[in-house]
Formats: structure tokens, C-alpha cells, sequence
């Protein structure tokens, strides 16, 4: 979908499945994962910050595709 193709155009890969969320990143995967976490975003329970990737939970899988284009969109 449009999500994927943005971000391959960014050089990230989101793996979708089913309430989770789980983007591969360069360095700054855990301060990004702080900043969304602080943002309060209605349906996502939180995220955890890796050294290299940040993975998002979603309350439900209808919420998934709007967190993943909300995420996308603040990545760029």
C-alpha cells in the first residue's frame, strides 16, 4: 500500500502484523520511540526503542494501518 511504497522510498521497512509494528532504524531508534510515546497517539499502548529499532503496539489491528501512516508520516 501507499505506506509501503513511502517507506521504501525512505529506505525503512515496516513489518506489519496484526497489532505490532516493528521499523528498522539507524541510530536514533530509541529517541524517536520517547518522542512518539510522548505524543499519546489514541490507540497505540506504547513502543520499545532498540539500538537500531523501534517496535509500535497497537490497541487493535484497525488501529494498525493509521499508526503505521501516522509513523511514516512523522519519519519524514
Amino acid at each position: 500500500g501507499p505506506e509501503r511504497a513511502r517507506a521504501e522510498a525512505l529506505d525503512h521497512d515496516v513489518d506489519d502484523a496484526p497489532r505490532r509494528l516493528a521499523v528498522p532504524r539507524r541510530a536514533d531508534a530509541h529517541a524517536i520511540a520517547d518522542l512518539v510515546d510522548d505524543l499519546d497517539w489514541d490507540g497505540l499502548v506504547g513502543t520499545l526503542g532498540g539500538d537500531d529499532t523501534i517496535l509500535l503496539i497497537c490497541r487493535s489491528a484497525e488501529v494498525t494501518p493509521e499508526i503505521s501512516s501516522r509513523f511514516l508520516s512523522l519519519l519524514q
